[in-house]
């Protein structure tokens, strides 16, 4: 199961973890992880946006300025669940 963990700082940051396998396919061939990939590298990769590895999450970080970013993103993931 894909665990996607939303909250946000009263500051207008956005933290976002992401951790998790669909299991609807084998690694490299499931479709439903390659969707939630597809959003997750399109935010990380917005200027501004930071991402690290904890304990086997991804930990992403939007600032107030990149929150359209994050929000477009949570909302694909919300259409693929």
């Amino acid at each position: 199961m894909i665990k996607i963990n939303v909250t946000e700082k009263n500051t207008g940051v956005l933290k976002i973890s992401l951790s998790g396998h669909a299991g609807l396919n084998e690694r490299g061939k499931d479709i439903v992880c390659a969707g939630v990939s597809a959003l997750f590298f399109a935010l990380v990769k917005t200027e501004g946006v930071e991402v690290c590895e904890k304990n086997g999450a991804y930990i992403i970080t939007v600032p107030p300025e990149k929150k359209l970013c994050g929000e477009m993103a949570i909302n694909g993931w919300r259409m693929i669940a």
